[in-house]
């Protein structure tokens, strides 16, 4: 495995993120929208996100392979650090 995925392990390691849409207020709160950048363009990765006025994050992902020949993905997925100081999350 560690050499049919290595394209997406390299994409995971060393992608680029770039504003695309600046903060904006919309009706329920404040969204913006990042693109991030993969090193071969094997993928388009776009995400949207928005901070509602109640507090609630809300983040739609979209990926979109670039090319037909790419190895199969073995896992899709997004991390995130917050502060110590949340301590109430679902």
């Amino acid at each position: 495995m560690d050499k049919w995925v290595k394209v997406w392990q390299n994409a995971t390691y060393n992608y680029t993120a770039e504003l695309v849409e600046s903060p904006k207020k919309e009706k329920n709160g404040i969204a913006y929208t990042v693109s991030y950048k993969l090193p071969n363009n094997e993928a388009l990765v776009l995400i949207k996100y928005t901070i509602h006025s109640n507090g609630v994050l809300e983040v739609n992902f979209s990926f979109n392979p670039n090319q037909s020949d790419l190895p199969n993905l073995p896992g899709l997925g997004m991390y995130m650090t917050l502060s110590n100081g949340f301590k109430d999350i679902s």
